[in-house]
């Protein structure tokens, strides 16, 4: 009912406009309706993760209509009618008035037909039924649905003052998995609201810009908790979020100086009842985190050909939640923050197709609190070179370096000694950058991107050690001739990561590809497409412990995407588009792979409920269309 009544809200204000204008509007835009079949062969909540796609009807509108005095409105719908539909109404008067309507539907399907032994799902009250055979058990769909509406209005004076008013609403339902402390898997509810407003007052002039906004965000969970049996387990809590920014860009005359200040505070609150801690009196566990930051840069040229730029930010977080000591002896860590961050950069025009610029930053991350570590220093360099004095030719080259020094408080003889967390520890980083366009040719572009990557965390015992990376990529466009036009795409990334934990070493290839080709024919009446995409990983780890089995399988995908496509233009208004999608997903990991429901277990055994087993699919859609343009 609330999805009709949203559209039906933002029609009626539409038409209404319309009508009120005693010349009538000048149209631009499109309606789009159609029908869709399509066939899945394997796991249809992948193929349809984020997506709607069913056999029917389906239709897609934007239409932007212009009145004398510059008042104007735009409305777009699309995938109407479904569980992915959105729609926008934007409207206003060019100069004063600005105002938007929207409503936007997002779907998340995780696993369908998944299994559980227990009664109530999608209740905050889960029951067994005593079932120990998996066929026995009760089916149901893991999957997230969320729904958002709300508005925004903007309201220029003739003065360069301005205010802002923005409210929305998000309601999210489902079922999600859960694991909570136990050895079983079972579905938990969403019943989610989220309701936001801010307020926005400012100024606007060629020398000056400035703004302050507060905004109020308050997050409801119906069911903040979950009652399994004689178990009961946390969820998302209610919270509320209260923030106010301030901005400000000021251009004085002298050497073309660019001032921007930014400043911000927000507090976060929230209240739950937990059942695992001690004493009892700390249950009622209240979690305040305030955060605030100011932040600032100078942008100035002091000689000819020559920029500089001067920043510098910090960053406060206060935690100052309830203090928690679990039944089986664990604390939380409410540590709190202070960051600093300056530094310096420079861009200069060596000549009129040369630039080099370069900087350096320094970060001190300072923390309380915190059992690991007193905090951190990263220093910063980078350097960059742009030439563009081949002909047809545009390079661009950046070498960037980053040293972190660490403050460790764990001592010698600790339980954790030798064991670093990867954001505070001792690392030297590289990264190189190259890129090279080539536009020699007529109707041929051509370009080719280079990236590396190493950090090394070199002090570190226990934890992630190295990292890894390179990635390149090739791609061009050609216009074959006048009617005929092609884009093609190669890739290859290579990632690695070492953690002296258990001695493991993670290695993932990824490769891609794509080609695509678009012709005009009969006079421009006929336009035909295809396109092709393939990408490729194959990831694997290896272990030194002889009780570890390395795994030759690590999140291996292959995705097969086929499109061909073509339209036929009746006349500049009305035109036909038959088309055809056929997609593949094979996806393998040796975690997942000979997955069972029920797995044994010397304490006992372990019940999961299917949730992202079996990914595979093949898919099949074919649709057509009528679209009319005015």
């Amino acid at each position: 009912m609330k999805k009709r009544i949203c559209v039906l809200a933002m029609l009626s204000l539409c038409w209404g406009v319309t009508d009120a204008a005693a010349a009538g509007p000048d149209l631009d835009g499109y309606v789009e309706f159609g029908g869709r079949l399509f066939d899945v062969d394997g796991d249809e909540a992948k193929f349809n993760e984020y997506r709607d796609i069913d056999n029917g009807v389906y239709g897609n509108v934007d239409i932007l209509s212009y009145w004398e005095g510059g008042y104007y409105i735009d409305f777009l719908a699309e995938n109407i009618a479904y569980d992915d539909q959105a729609y926008w109404l934007n409207g206003g008067r060019f100069g004063s008035l600005k105002y938007s309507l929207y409503y936007d539907e997002i779907i998340h399907n995780i696993t369908e037909d998944a299994l559980t032994p227990y009664d109530g799902i999608g209740s905050d009250t889960l029951v067994g039924t005593g079932e120990t055979e998996p066929a026995l058990w009760n089916s149901f769909d893991y999957k997230k649905e969320r729904e958002k509406y709300g508005g925004d209005v903007e309201y220029a004076f003739e003065n360069g003052y301005f205010v802002q008013f923005g409210a929305s609403n998000m309601e999210s339902s489902g079922v999600m998995p859960y694991g909570g402390t136990s050895s079983a898997e079972f579905p938990a509810p969403i019943d989610w609201e989220e309701n936001q407003f801010n307020i926005t007052g400012g100024y606007r002039a060629k020398k000056l810009t400035a703004s302050l906004t507060g905004q109020f965000i308050n997050f409801d969970n119906e069911d903040d908790s979950l009652t399994r049996d004689d178990t009961i387990g946390s969820l998302p809590p209610d919270n509320d979020v209260a923030k106010v920014l301030g901005k400000m860009v000021w251009r004085p005359e002298y050497y073309g100086s660019v001032v921007a200040l930014n400043a911000g505070y927000s507090k976060t609150e929230s209240d739950e009842q937990l059942g695992i801690v001690v004493p009892g009196e700390t249950r009622n566990f209240d979690g305040e985190i305030t955060k605030w930051h100011v932040n600032g840069s100078w942008k100035f040229e002091p000689i000819e050909d020559l920029d500089l730029k001067l920043l510098a930010r910090y960053d406060d977080r206060d935690n100052d939640s309830t203090e928690l000591t679990t039944l089986d002896g664990n604390e939380n860590e409410n540590y709190s923050s202070e960051i600093f961050k300056t530094g310096i950069e420079a861009d200069y025009k060596l000549s009129r197709n040369n630039r080099i610029d370069g900087g350096y930053h320094y970060l001190n991350k300072d923390y309380e609190g915190r059992s690991d570590s007193d905090g951190a220093d990263d220093n910063l360099f980078f350097i960059q070179a742009r030439n563009y004095s081949l002909e047809d030719v545009e390079l661009r080259a950046k070498y960037s370096f980053l040293t972190r020094s660490g403050d460790y408080t764990v001592e010698p003889g600790e339980t954790d000694e030798g064991y670093r967390s990867y954001d505070v520890a001792d690392q030297d980083r590289n990264q190189v950058e190259l890129e090279g366009g080539y536009y020699g040719v007529e109707d041929l572009g051509l370009d080719l991107e280079f990236t590396w990557f190493n950090a090394d965390y070199d002090d570190t015992e226990v934890g992630l050690v190295e990292l890894d990376h390179y990635d390149l990529y090739f791609s061009g466009t050609w216009a074959i001739q006048s009617n005929v036009n092609t884009g093609f795409y190669v890739g290859f990334e290579r990632d690695y990561s070492e953690d002296l934990g258990d001695a493991a070493e993670t290695t993932y290839y990824t490769y891609a590809a794509g080609l695509n080709i678009e012709a005009y024919f009969m006079a421009e009446k006929l336009r035909l497409y295809a396109g092709w995409d393939w990408a490729e990983s194959d990831g694997k780890s290896e272990f030194d412990s002889a009780d570890i089995i390395d795994t030759d399988e690590v999140e291996d995908f292959t995705q097969h995407i086929l499109s061909l496509k073509g339209t036929y233009f009746i006349d500049e208004a009305w035109s036909v588009t038959l088309g055809y999608v056929y997609e593949e997903w094979d996806y393998s990991d040796d975690q997942w792979n000979n997955y069972v429901i029920v797995v044994p277990g010397s304490r006992g055994d372990t019940f999961l409920s299917g949730a992202y087993d079996d990914q595979d699919y093949e898919g099949h859609t074919g649709y057509l269309s009528v679209k009319y343009k005015f």
